[in-house]
């Protein structure tokens, strides 16, 4: 048996340490296409997922969220590679070190050594 990491082959066991057998082939499309969607798959379950997130606003500054009603619309110009992404941010807290410690961002030590 040969792993390539996406595609499993039979291969005599006495040639499986050749090179002969290593991927030579460039033509990567559907791998690509099935890893870009399995990473999409993912962001969205985190966006998802319920818990805080810290939202960075380049004007505004940083804000702790929650994300809901979260979308993913393929653009149909450039063959679906690329998505609009909308959804509901609502700010919960405000942003301090006890919120943080509170909703998990971070833990109390690597806080403590700010706080001396």
């Amino acid at each position: 048996m040969y792993t390539d990491g996406h595609v499993t082959r039979d291969v005599p066991e006495e040639d499986s340490d050749s090179f002969a057998y290593v991927r030579t082939d460039t033509n990567l499309t559907s791998e690509n296409f099935s890893g870009e969607r399995y990473f999409r798959l993912k962001v969205l379950d985190w966006l998802n997922d319920g818990k805080v997130k810290l939202f960075r606003s380049s004007t505004e500054g940083n804000y702790l969220v929650r994300i809901l009603n979260v979308s993913m619309t393929p653009e149909e110009r450039i063959s679906r590679l690329l998505y609009n992404v909308s959804a509901t941010i609502d700010e919960i807290d405000e942003i301090s070190f006890e919120n943080l410690i509170k909703y998990g961002l971070v833990t109390p030590k690597s806080v403590s050594s700010y706080e001396e």
